[in-house]
């Protein structure tokens, strides 16, 4: 779209995310997180369908929904769902937090299921934080996760495919702590911190003003 101006563009990434913030490796529950705005073009409904498919298999995980409900009636459907499936002890909608980062150091495993989407940012916070996160290959997802070596992707929409990719998750530990640590050094390595992005502001400011 933007190829004929290409060479005169930056990419900064916008970022809340602070350096000397470190995760927490060893005290993650058995929780799979999402967080999102509620509402279907995030997916919720793809990921609680993928998780009712193994739940019997992994019966010690729980499924956590984090985010304000734009669409009340997406909200009732998911509510609805999660009674008529039985699983009303496991999968919790939590609402809107000001703050998930105690969600993110604490969750195990992280999806963001969108069926659009943007960059992600809270696919970028889950990452920072250690979480083994898996998202769909749709806009920046595929170029945050650098599959497979960050993380896990899958056809937006593809329950049977999530599912797999969680049950294998849920049940090998070792696997999830080498895409949590690799996560976060990704983010790192390219920049997404508020440190690194005032920086690469600071540097192109003072070229654009020639300043030393």
């Amino acid at each position: 779209m933007y190829f004929p101006a290409r060479r005169q563009m930056r990419l900064i990434y916008h970022s809340r995310l602070d350096d000397e913030s470190q995760p927490e490796y060893g005290c993650r529950q058995d929780t799979i997180l999402c967080v999102a705005t509620i509402v279907r073009h995030k997916g919720q409904h793809v990921l609680l369908d993928a998780f009712s498919k193994i739940a019997e298999r992994v019966p010690t995980w729980n499924l956590e929904f984090v985010g304000r409900i734009a669409d009340r009636a997406y909200g009732d459907q998911l509510l609805t769902a999660i009674t008529e499936r039985g699983l009303v002890a496991r999968v919790r909608i939590a609402g809107a937090k000001t703050d998930p980062s105690s969600d993110f150091r604490a969750a195990a495993i992280y999806v963001q299921p969108s069926l659009r989407e943007g960059l992600g940012l809270s696919l970028q916070e889950a990452m920072f934080y250690g979480c083994a996160c898996v998202g769909t290959e749709v806009g920046g997802i595929p170029e945050l996760l650098d599959h497979p070596s960050v993380g896990r992707v899958f056809q937006a929409g593809d329950t049977a495919q999530l599912a797999e990719l969680l049950e294998s998750l849920c049940i090998n530990s070792a696997e999830r702590a080498q895409l949590g640590s690799r996560a976060r050094l990704s983010v790192v390595e390219k920049g997404m911190t508020v440190q690194r992005m005032i920086g690469t502001y600071d540097r192109l400011y003072r070229e654009i003003l020639g300043v030393p």
